[in-house]
């Protein structure tokens, strides 16, 4: 009885001692997505709601809301949500390659750092510093702004070239998620800002076209850094880097 009695007195000492489990963060992955996809949705229609009342009433009666929500402006809600989103895609490759092993941690280190960059060139507009300037334009005013895509070409394909074997070695829906994700973002960024630029060159920006190919880009660019922060996600999912579930 005195046996049993120490043995029921040590028992509380036992579990005062054992270790305790450590909390995780589960992020329901797949819910997620679908609530950045809605925020996606919502900022570009509030931005090209206010954009054709600008078209069609001729004068910005409402301009500083405009501008507040105005996908193409800089110091806004879209621009800190756009940052916000690429920084997190940043963090999330990130904990990618925390959790890769090999060669290709180096590779997904790297795609971190471009994510990032990304997420402060959204804020600081960095790329906009690689216009041509005016006097080399002439009669192509409308275009100077996007003639950084000549060198935004440049860095696309050198960025291709550094990191498409580390994607490439990827689980296949890993592989197919990023490169569809970049694919869209890329196609916004480069393609629909050129062909707005084109647009702009013969009929002017204060037109429901070009108020459609602006924010197809910046559209895409949402969509596309929504799902490559996805992808990364799944892909903490299946190497179980992360606590991240499907639901």
């Amino acid at each position: 009885m005195a046996e049993q009695a120490f043995d029921e007195s040590s028992a509380p000492s036992e579990l005062a001692g054992s270790p305790v489990p450590q909390r995780q963060v589960q992020i329901p992955r797949t819910r997620l997505r679908t609530t950045l996809l809605i925020l996606d949705a919502i900022l570009i229609a509030i931005s090209f709601g206010f954009a054709g009342i600008k078209i069609t009433t001729g004068h910005d009666v409402v301009y500083s809301t405009f501008r507040l929500f105005d996908l193409n402006h800089e110091a806004n809600i879209p621009s800190w949500y756009s940052a916000n989103l690429l920084l997190f895609g940043a963090i999330a490759a990130g904990l990618v390659s925390t959790a890769t092993r090999g060669s290709h941690r180096r590779g997904w280190q790297g795609i971190a750092l471009v994510m990032a960059f990304f997420s402060l060139d959204e804020i600081a507009g960095l790329h906009e510093r690689f216009v041509l300037p005016e006097n080399f334009v002439g009669p192509f005013g409308p275009v100077r702004n996007i003639t950084w895509v000549f060198v935004g070409v440049v860095v696309t394909g050198a960025l291709v070239t550094l990191f498409l074997r580390t994607v490439l070695t990827c689980p296949p829906p890993i592989r197919r998620a990023v490169l569809v994700a970049g694919a869209i973002y890329a196609g916004g960024a480069l393609g629909f800002e050129t062909l707005g630029g084109l647009w702009a060159l013969g009929h002017g920006e204060a037109n429901w076209m070009h108020a459609i190919l602006e924010h197809m880009e910046e559209g895409m660019e949402l969509i596309g850094a929504t799902l490559f922060l996805d992808a990364c996600l799944q892909y903490l999912e299946i190497q179980g880097g992360a606590s991240v579930r499907a639901g």
